[in-house]
C-alpha cells in the first residue's frame, strides 16, 4: 500500500470514528439539553403574575377546602359516632370496589365510655377485593372487629363471591358541651 493510500485509510478511519462518537455520545447529550430547554420554556410560559395570583386566590382557597375535606374522609378521620361507622364501612367498600348490597346497624351497647355497634354487611366482590375490604375496615381509624364471615359463590362459574359479615365497631363519643 502506498503512503498516500495509508493516509487516506487513516483519514477515513478517523472520519468513521468521529461520526460514531458524534452519534453515540454527542447527539444524545444535545437531545437531553434540548429537552431541558423546552421544559424550562414551558415552565416560564406557565408562570403567572402577582395580580393573576391574587385573582385566583379565592377560587384556589375554595378548591383547597373541598380537597382537604375529601382527603380527611379518605384518610379515615371520621367523627366517632354511629353514623360515622356506617360512613366508614361504605367508604371502604367504595375504595376497594366492593359492591355493598346491604349495611344494617344492629343494637348499640355502651360499655363505660365506649359504644359497641353491631353491623351486618352483605357484599359482592372478587376474593382479592373482599380480602382488601375486610383488611381495610379491620385496620382503619374506626375500630371494627369481624365476628363472622360467610362466603358463597355468586353464580356458578362466576369469579364474584357473595359475603355476609357480622362485625362490631367501637366508638368513643365526644362529650357534650352542655
Amino acid at each position: 500500500m502506498t503512503r498516500k493510500g495509508k493516509y487516506q485509510l487513516m483519514l477515513a478511519g478517523s472520519g468513521v470514528a468521529f461520526v460514531f462518537l458524534l452519534m453515540t455520545e454527542v447527539l444524545p447529550r444535545w437531545e437531553e439539553s434540548l429537552a431541558l430547554y423546552v421544559a424550562v420554556k414551558e415552565s416560564e410560559s406557565m408562570e403567572i403574575t402577582p395580580d393573576e395570583a391574587a385573582q385566583r386566590r379565592p377560587e384556589l382557597e375554595s378548591r383547597k377546602r373541598v380537597l382537604l375535606s375529601t382527603l380527611e374522609r379518605e384518610k379515615g378521620r371520621f367523627v366517632q359516632s354511629r353514623t360515622s361507622v356506617i360512613e366508614f364501612v361504605a367508604a371502604g367498600s367504595r375504595k376497594h370496589s366492593v359492591r355493598l348490597l346491604s349495611l344494617v346497624p344492629l343494637e348499640t351497647r355502651t360499655i363505660g365510655s365506649v359504644s359497641e355497634t353491631g353491623l351486618k354487611v352483605s357484599v359482592t366482590a372478587s376474593f382479592h377485593q373482599l380480602g382488601m375490604f375486610v383488611g381495610a375496615i379491620e385496620s382503619g381509624s374506626v375500630p371494627v372487629q369481624l365476628r363472622s364471615l360467610e362466603i358463597a359463590r355468586d353464580q356458578a362459574g362466576s369469579a364474584l363471591l357473595q359475603a355476609s359479615l357480622e362485625a362490631h365497631a367501637y366508638t368513643i363519643p365526644k362529650p357534650s358541651l352542655r
